[in-house]
Formats: structure tokens, sequence, C-alpha cells
């Protein structure tokens, strides 16, 4: 890249950088682009990035609504002055919070809004709370410079129900960098977490929400562990929190399922078949030493954690939650926007249908993830595969793309 690539200075909005998926991306991008700071809606997990300004304008909380009311006035106001403090040259947003105040604020250059999710599907209730955010959605998002889709189908929402000009919407791919998930993962965690590396498991890492369908995953589980001696060996380790977690122990309950929950103190029990786990700061142990990665997602963006599992050359069964998964995994639907109805293998893993919790389905997801989790062979040959298709998303080439897409025609 040209040196004067580097020279415009960036302000990055974020709600955090203790999650995964946006705000991995938004760590990320505070920690590669040059001359960038960052205001972030709530720092709890009390993360510092080296040579870099991050202010925090906010925090997580449960009170009402007028409490809701005054934080968010209290973020715009800090992105503003944030804003002509820095006065960069664009400001750069993930999320629909940090999005509408980019929007909402003046100064800051151009301004270009990521959008991680279709919105219909985030916000798809007719509570007040949704219907006021897609409002604003297709009230703000033409108001933005530019607008980052990381999958077409989030990009075809945009253009059609958004009604954003089309030229102002581009597609792309969300990075992760490579060279850190590997350090990490070689990292061993000196407690209880260890003896769980040595264990034969399936992993998942989500948030614990309806959108992630934890409920269909322990069904699944539940299907899989009764199908042979053999994989009765096989246990579920649930990385993340979330709402539904006392509700997830309540299913594991009904399913017969044994369980151990990390936060409550009870102590270790290498003999349960589910482990929750919570949110890790680093997760790359336990999703190195996968089997492979269950995600059973009702809806999608670019998952970060599929993109990191394959970094690491763990394959992974996932759902046909999202386009972005079918173009990374290079896979071409029979006809526009069709959802599989079986559950089919490809390049670097299992695709299951929308609905592979449904009696007709469970069988055959069963058997498939059966035959990869116990047979080595095939799983290395698919391990392979991902190690590859990662290649295109290192943040190194997704820089250069920022650079080049977003930062070229900005100026101080």
């Amino acid at each position: 890249m040209t040196t004067e690539l580097r020279g415009p200075r960036t302000l990055i909005l974020s709600n955090s950088f203790s999650g995964g998926g946006a705000e991995a991306v938004a760590r990320l991008m505070v920690e590669t682009l040059d001359k960038s700071t960052c205001v972030l809606f709530e720092n709890n997990a009390q993360v510092e990035l080296k040579d870099r300004t991050v202010w925090v304008a906010g925090w997580k909380h449960s009170s009402g609504r007028l409490v809701t009311v005054l934080i968010n006035l209290w973020r715009l106001l800090a992105v503003q002055v944030a804003k002509l403090i820095v006065r960069p040259s664009a400001t750069i947003s993930h999320l629909e919070g940090p999005n509408f105040a980019n929007l909402l604020t003046g100064f800051g250059g151009r301004k270009i809004v990521f959008v991680h999710n279709r919105l219909g599907h985030s916000y798809q209730t007719t509570a007040l709370r949704d219907r006021a955010l897609l409002a604003l959605g297709r009230f703000l998002y033409k108001r933005a410079d530019v607008v980052v889709a990381v999958s077409s189908g989030i990009r075809d929402e945009i253009v059609s129900d958004f009604r954003v000009d089309p030229l102002k919407v581009l597609v792309l791919p969300n990075p992760i960098d490579l060279r850190q998930i590997k350090k990490k993962a070689l990292k061993e965690y000196g407690d209880d977490r260890d003896h769980l590396l040595k264990e034969k498991y399936l992993v998942s890492v989500a948030s614990l929400t309806e959108q992630k369908n934890h409920r269909g995953m322990l069904k699944l589980y539940a299907r899989l562990v009764s199908h042979t001696p053999m994989s009765c060996e096989l246990k579920l380790i649930i990385l993340g929190t979330g709402p539904l977690k006392q509700e997830l122990k309540e299913e594991c309950a009904r399913l017969d399922l044994s369980f151990l929950d990390a936060s409550d103190g009870r102590g270790f029990n290498r003999h349960a078949q589910i482990f929750f786990m919570g949110y890790q700061f680093n997760p790359y142990p336990l999703l190195t030493n996968a089997q492979m990665l269950i995600m059973t997602s009702k809806w999608e963006g670019l998952p970060i954690a599929l993109l990191e599992s394959m970094g690491l050359g763990v394959p992974a069964a996932v759902t046909d939650c999202s386009e972005s998964i079918r173009e990374v995994w290079n896979i071409t639907p029979t006809r526009e926007n069709a959802f599989i109805k079986e559950a089919f293998l490809a390049e670097c893993g299992i695709l299951l249908p929308l609905q592979f919790d449904e009696a007709k389905y469970l069988d055959q997801t069963t058997d498939m993830i059966f035959h990869i989790a116990t047979n080595s062979e095939a799983r290395d040959r698919l391990g392979q595969n991902c190690l590859v298709a990662a290649e295109r998303f290192t943040i190194d080439r997704v820089k250069e793309i920022w650079e080049e897409k977003l930062l070229l025609h900005t100026s101080n």
C-alpha cells in the first residue's frame, strides 16, 4: 500500500471490545488502522489497547427506559465531542447503537457504518423497541456515506428494504488475526479447563440467546450421544453467556443430559456431558482441540467464530442461516436464496438445514456429525480445506481492503 493511505485519522465506534463478532472486528480495526481512536459504549471488561486512545461513553445496565434514554443521550454527546476533538477523516461504527450515534452527530469526516446482521431478523418482534430500531435504521442509514455489509444478503436488505443507494453499499469480509489466534491456541489455562482439552468434544462459541438456537443444539446432541457407545464419549462445551442459560440448563435436565455450570462454584466434574463454561477471554485452546465446531444459529451475518475455527483447522457443522456462510464455503445454491432441505458435506464441514432438529432431519444430521467427529481422516481433510479458505480473511489482507475501499478518498 502507498504511504498516503496511512495518513487519515479514523474514529471507531463500538459497543465494547469484550464480545465476539462485530465487537471483535471493531477491536481489530482499532489495533490495525494507523491513527485510530475509539469510543466504546461500555468497557466493563477493562480492555486496554497499547498506543491507542479508548474513550468510554456509558455502561451496561438493567434499569428502566428513562435511564436508557439518558445513557443514550450521554453517548451521543460523547461521540459528538470525540468527533470535534479527534477531527477524523472518517468515523467508522459497528452495530446499530454506534451506527445511529455516528449518523445522528455532525462532523467526523465520512460516516461509514458496518451492518453485521439483517435488521429484519435481529428486530423481528412487534415490541416497541424493535419497531423503533427498524424505523431508525430505515431513516438513518440513507444518510451514511458508506454502508458496509458483511454478506450479500445483508446488502440486499439494505438496498431493497432500507432504500439505500446501491452505490453506497459495499460487501466487505470480516477479518481474523490468524497469528494471534494460533499463538493463543497453544496456551494452557492452568486450571480444570486443561482437563477438558484431553477429552473428545464438540464446541459451541455463541451467546446464549434465541438467535443461536442452543435448544436445537441440545436436542441434536442428545440424539447424537444415544447414537452408539462410541458417541457417548463426545462431550459438548458451550462457550458464551446470555439470558437463556437457566432455560438451557433446564432443557438439559429434560433431555436427561448431565451438565456442569462452571460459574456455580460446585467444582469440576469431568464426567458431565454438557459444560457451560461462560465467556472466555481466550477460547482458542478449547476451540483448536475440538472435534468440530457446532453452530446452530437461526440467522447470522459473517460469523467470526466460524472463521476462527477454520483458521485453526477445525471443521464445523453450521446451519444454512446466512448467505455469507455459503460464500465462505464456496457453495452455490440451486436457485436464488434457496435453503437446503437436507444436510450435506461441504469443503469445510457440514451445512445443516435450518430445521435440523425436526424428526425428519435429525437422524441424517447426527449420522453426518458422528462420522466427522469420530473419523480422524475425514476430519483432517476438512481441516486442511478450512486452513486454505481462512487465508482469505487474514487481518493483513482485510486491512488492505479497508484502506483501499474506505480510507483511500479521505483526507486530513
